[in-house]
């Protein structure tokens, strides 16, 4: 299974870097990276592994997205305030993390009406 790891590393190594690009540039198009975003976490999300002693799973692809992004953060935190790019890339984030609160808001309200 670790092959599909290393894959899915790749694509998201490479296909991060392109939507913080596209998002510092402008603000317009933050709707649409959002979107990209979300679906290359889902993507990120579903790739798990079991766990050595077998009573659970380890959530690989989760941790392979987080990682990319912390560095993909913390180069942008090392810009000074006042910034454009800093200050779009920041306001893509509260986007993002919007997106994250509503579909998962959407998602426990969908759940709590089917039972």
């Amino acid at each position: 299974m670790p092959i599909p790891t290393v894959s899915l590393r790749d694509t998201v190594e490479t296909t991060l870097p392109k939507i913080f690009d596209q998002a510092q540039s402008s603000i317009a198009n933050h709707q649409k990276n959002c979107v990209a975003l979300y679906k290359l976490h889902l993507t990120a999300s579903e790739l798990r592994q079991s766990s050595s002693n077998g009573n659970g799973e380890k959530l690989v692809g989760e941790r392979v997205f987080e990682e990319t992004i912390c560095d993909m953060l913390s180069r942008v935190l090392l810009v000074k305030k006042g910034q454009a790019v800093a200050d779009r890339i920041a306001k893509f984030l509260g986007a993002y993390i919007k997106v994250l609160v509503e579909k998962s808001t959407f998602s426990l309200d969908l759940h709590s009406y089917t039972n």
